[in-house]
């Protein structure tokens, strides 16, 4: 018995350093730090998602703007990357979906109104990313870049620290002309590395297995 919970308890450390090192990081962009009024509906508005591939990384852009009033705006849509890479040598191919007016980069070369500079800026024209929009990118290097090299917040003020931001207009606020917003993530990214589902299994087939064995 005493060796059954050995190896559990070794599997659970190795759980925690898989979850360290995931293959897949979301953020869910749910807090409006700058303007009048957030976005309609319910947080989050906006959802990105770095995903790692062969040769690269993934990101899928989604709107989850409520309003087909709200969209994008044209200050863009920010992202951070590890200051230890060389932001020069990233490339963006385009997969599918709403593809962006232009990928501009520049190390702390956006500002996001109120909070937080950042290094990369997704622009779309005026009114094209919006209400059930999405799109695909992949992003290369001649470095090696993973998912969690874009897990890094930008120096904020008094809002908070934001590892992306985008800028949102269109905002209905009544008895006035549409507003517009500044919203980020809030908390800590979600990780979704695979192998914690084949490693949640064992735990719970070990588990299953020691608990039979004490019955005995």
């Amino acid at each position: 018995m005493k060796r059954i919970v050995f190896v559990l308890s070794m599997l659970l450390v190795l759980l925690i350093a898989v979850s360290a090192s995931a293959d897949k990081v979301t953020f869910n962009l749910n807090y409006e730090f700058s303007g009048a009024q957030s976005p309609s509906g319910s947080p989050p508005w906006l959802r990105a998602t770095f995903t790692d591939v062969s040769g690269g990384v993934e990101l899928e852009l989604i709107s989850l703007l409520q309003s087909s009033s709200e969209f994008v705006g044209q200050k863009g849509w920010y992202f951070n990357l590890d200051p230890n890479l060389d932001l020069t040598k990233l490339g963006f191919t385009y997969i599918s979906g709403t593809i962006a007016n232009s990928i501009s980069k520049g190390i702390n070369g956006f500002k996001a109104d109120g909070d937080g500079f950042f290094d990369i800026n997704f622009n779309w024209n005026a009114n094209v990313f919006g209400q059930g929009d999405s799109v695909k990118y992949k992003i290369t290097s001649t470095e090696s870049i993973l998912a969690s090299s874009f897990d890094f917040s930008a120096p904020g003020g008094d809002k908070g620290s934001f590892h992306t931001a985008a800028h949102v207009q269109g905002i209905a606020i009544p008895g006035t002309a549409e507003g517009s917003g500044w919203i980020g993530d809030t908390g800590q990214p979600i990780p979704e590395p695979a192998t914690m589902l084949l490693l949640g299994s064992g735990l719970i087939g070990l588990a299953g297995f020691a608990r039979k064995k004490f019955k005995k």
